[in-house]
């Protein structure tokens, strides 16, 4: 009879075991999901500012200028590069990418992160120059 019960105990924590690693497992997963969700946002916001700031010149007109500056890290730490191909810009980081559509493909010049630059429109091209 005593055999039994500790048989039965044994049972019985083995299984609360097992639904509570269950659970851990899913907070875990869903902790990673949220991390992951806040780098992706950081870059994008970060990808829709910059290609904000060239729209922007381009509606202003010819000779318009803005300064833009981009950040040296994304909002979560981690380095990353900022690349235009063809309408899109594009950030890359730890193998992720967002991009953001452009209203022009006549955009010249690239980006460095933690550089401030000048955008100017040059009768309808976008000139990207470290200011």
């Amino acid at each position: 009879m005593r055999a039994q019960a500790t048989l039965e105990f044994l049972i019985l924590a083995a299984l609360l075991l097992i639904m509570f690693l269950a659970l851990l497992q899913v907070y875990f997963t869903r902790l990673n999901a949220g991390q992951d969700f806040q780098e992706r946002l950081g870059a994008q916001r970060l990808v829709d500012d910059a290609g904000r700031h060239i729209d922007r010149v381009l509606q202003s007109g010819n000779s318009s200028r803005i300064q833009f500056q981009l950040p040296t890290l994304l909002p979560t730490g981690q380095a990353y590069t900022l690349v235009r191909i063809g309408r899109r810009l594009e950030i890359a980081w730890e193998s992720k990418t967002v991009n953001s559509l452009l209203l022009t493909q006549a955009v010249s010049g690239s980006f460095t992160p933690g550089t401030l630059y000048n955008i100017t429109n040059n009768n309808g091209g976008i000139l990207i120059v470290p200011a």
